[in-house]
């Protein structure tokens, strides 16, 4: 799923909650049931077979990443409610801050206990192939969108 959908799932939830600590674990676990969806993101453009992203992946991942933290901080802006959702939207990309970014994520990938959640998250994510990719952007596009509604409505 897109950086910009975990966002906004998570600042939904933080919107909703009135506190830190179940807006964060919430939407932690939000991430693993968006991720159990047919989606579109960009390891769907190849590559990431040997803990490496292509260009094309990079600079959509980034301008993903650039969107959502707009969309979050415009969300903070208009809400009475910000420290919940500011953790609703970190505890729901944490997942992905884990896995994906390459500093860091072959240490997570292979020391234990850690190694169990990448293989948890990689086993749950709807197996669309990437010439397939089309599949996943209606439901991607539809969720987002009404996020943005929610939030921004």
């Amino acid at each position: 799923m897109l950086i910009t959908t975990h966002l906004l799932t998570g600042a939904a939830i933080g919107q909703a909650s009135d506190s830190i600590l179940p807006a964060f674990f919430i939407s932690y676990i939000s991430h693993f049931f968006l991720d159990m969806l047919p989606h579109w993101e960009a390891t769907l453009l190849g590559g990431k077979q040997k803990l490496t992203y292509s260009r094309i992946q990079i600079i959509i991942t980034a301008i993903d990443g650039i969107i959502g933290t707009i969309l979050v901080i415009l969300i903070v802006f208009k809400s009475d409610n910000i420290w919940p959702i500011i953790a609703g939207a970190t505890g729901a990309i944490l997942p992905d801050v884990f896995d994906n970014i390459p500093l860091w994520m072959q240490f997570f990938r292979q020391t234990k206990p850690f190694s169990y959640l990448w293989e948890f998250h990689r086993d749950i994510h709807f197996p669309l192939q990437p010439k397939y990719w089309y599949w996943g952007l209606p439901l991607t596009i539809i969720i987002t969108g009404g996020l943005l509604w929610y939030l921004l409505g």
